[in-house]
């Protein structure tokens, strides 16, 4: 299922947000099926993948290296959504434990009827400031 409008549009100050608190290099991980997440963060994708679902090679070795891309990037924030968490926790365990270790939640958005989204904070990313908007951490 594609992202829909009300999501998109529930997302809108976030997006605004990384506008003004993250570089263009900056990533977001994005974990599900969410490709109009990536459109409007205007930020590359974490993991080299747009895209990260269970019927992409799921073999030990490619998780394992989509984990390690991520750590090597500038990944300040990931965004989870109920609908597809478990399926990707159950397919991708190394990234959802990588995920769960190393991102706090920031704000959770409540999708009408559907669930939520969580967007989350990279711990290890270090602030160097303070958004006025929102009180979150800026990263530029």
């Amino acid at each position: 299922r594609v992202m829909s409008e009300e999501t998109a549009d529930v997302l809108i100050p976030f997006f605004r947000y990384l506008e003004r608190c993250t570089t263009p290099a900056d990533r977001v991980l994005v974990p599900g099926f969410h490709p109009n997440v990536q459109v409007y963060t205007g930020r590359p994708a974490a993991g080299g993948r747009l895209n990260i679902i269970p019927i992409y090679p799921n073999t030990p070795e490619a998780r394992r290296r989509i984990v390690d891309t991520v750590a090597k990037q500038q990944v300040p924030f990931a965004v989870v959504s109920t609908r597809y968490k478990s399926m990707i926790w159950d397919a991708h365990p190394e990234l959802g434990h990588y995920i769960d270790t190393q991102f706090r939640s920031l704000r959770t958005y409540p999708i009408y009827g559907s669930g939520t989204v969580d967007v989350r904070v990279n711990r290890s990313a270090p602030p160097r400031g303070t958004d006025a908007e929102t009180g979150w951490p800026c990263f530029r």
